[in-house]
């Protein structure tokens, strides 16, 4: 007569893999909002960059008239770079890292092109040219349109190159040492609130 098995009240291994994988879920979103002052700063620095960018540009053209700003509309640009700047830095420092698919790799690329182009075009929006005739205006010193495109582009495709290149070679070994962090805390069993890795 052979007796049945009981079965264990308590299943010890997936009680353990639960808690490996809460330990590893905290500890996942504690680095996610790690240091929020960093991402604030990343993307405050892109929106000021753009939006030199775009003054500097608004103030190089010549021709006769003058403009004027509506400044509600210029600060619903400065929002709305800084807003998807913010969001394509945390993307790229926070979520990226866990999940380096394309398909984030793209949204955060998104935000960022809206971060630009939505500061220039409603930039613009916040401009009333006024046609004033100048009796000393001269066009022979000023750039071609085509011209200034075409170098505008060109140089723009050899930044996206080098950026690629030194983003991507710093993003790998930032990867690596995340995981590597994260692997330790739970193979050791160090508490995620004592263990604060340090989040470039």
């Amino acid at each position: 007569m052979t007796q049945t098995e009981s079965k264990p009240l308590i299943n010890h291994r997936n009680t353990l893999s639960y808690l490996r994988v809460n330990k590893t879920l905290a500890l996942k979103i504690m680095i996610l909002f790690n240091r929020p002052s960093r991402i604030f700063i990343s993307g405050l620095a892109i929106a000021l960059s753009v939006l030199a960018m775009h003054h500097l540009g608004i103030n190089s053209i010549r021709m006769e008239a003058t403009y004027t700003f509506n400044p509600m509309i210029v600060f619903i640009s400065v929002v709305v770079a800084m807003a998807a700047a913010t969001a394509g830095m945390f993307i790229i420092f926070r979520v990226l890292p866990y999940y380096p698919y394309d398909a984030v790799k793209i949204v955060a690329a998104a935000l960022i092109a809206i971060a630009v182009n939505g500061m220039h075009y409603t930039g613009l929006g916040a401009l009333t040219y006024y046609y004033t005739p100048q009796e000393t205006f001269e066009d022979s010193e000023l750039i071609d349109g085509t011209t200034l495109a075409e170098s505008i582009l060109y140089l723009e495709i050899v930044l996206s190159i080098a950026s690629e290149v030194v983003v991507s070679n710093f993003q790998s070994h930032y990867i690596h040492r995340l995981r590597a962090r994260m692997r330790g805390c739970v193979q050791t069993g160090t508490s995620v609130t004592s263990s604060r890795p340090r989040v470039q």
